[in-house]
């Protein structure tokens, strides 16, 4: 009996396949090579790491995170009541990112006076657009009963106020925290 491979000799490419070398055959070829289709196999699994790992570096590489820049615009009331006050602070929330980046949530702590007169954690969604300027509306709950004398003064003369706290931002590449403060005087009149 004649063996099979001298009837139908391989190709350089067939037996270099055959043996595992660098050009493998294809699932069409495989079939029929000694009577049955053949698996490739990995032979050095870790030789690929360090190829997935450059390609993990430059992917990220292009996700660098530039820290947003938070401008406090002001404080305004938004309701009184026999408890307390309402107050939405506005801040301009620049994203130097050229990509989408969210805010999670916002904290605050709210002085007047110097005595401590409220503090809490909101969570508010908010897309902030890449190069782009964003107005985030922080409310803020003004207790009567932690500010004393100065519940009248901020109803009449005005008072010194200091707000500070934390936003958090979700990036595609993991959660950013970012402080900010703010001090000013705040007058029924208008914010000085």
């Amino acid at each position: 009996m004649v063996p099979l491979s001298r009837l139908f000799p391989l190709s350089r490419r067939e037996r270099a396949g055959v043996r595992g070398g660098l050009f493998p055959l294809s699932p069409r070829e495989r079939v029929g090579v000694r009577g049955k289709a053949r698996r490739p196999s990995v032979r050095h699994p870790r030789a690929l790491l360090p190829l997935l790992l450059l390609a993990t570096l430059a992917a990220t590489a292009c996700l660098t995170f530039h820290r947003p820049e938070v401008t406090f615009r002001g404080v305004a009331v938004s309701s009184i009541r026999s408890d307390g006050v309402n107050l939405q602070a506005d801040l301009d929330v620049f994203n130097p990112n050229s990509y989408k980046i969210g805010v999670e949530k916002l904290s605050y702590r709210l002085r007047v006076n110097g005595n401590d007169a409220g503090s809490g954690e909101v969570e508010q969604p908010t897309s902030l657009p890449g190069k782009t300027t964003t107005t985030v509306h922080l409310p803020l709950r003004l207790d009567w009963t932690k500010i004393k004398s100065a519940g009248l003064d901020f109803l009449t003369r005005g008072v010194d106020y200091a707000v500070e706290g934390e936003i958090t931002f979700s990036t595609p590449i993991g959660v950013f925290h970012r402080p900010y403060r703010h001090a000013g005087t705040y007058s029924p009149l208008g914010e000085r």
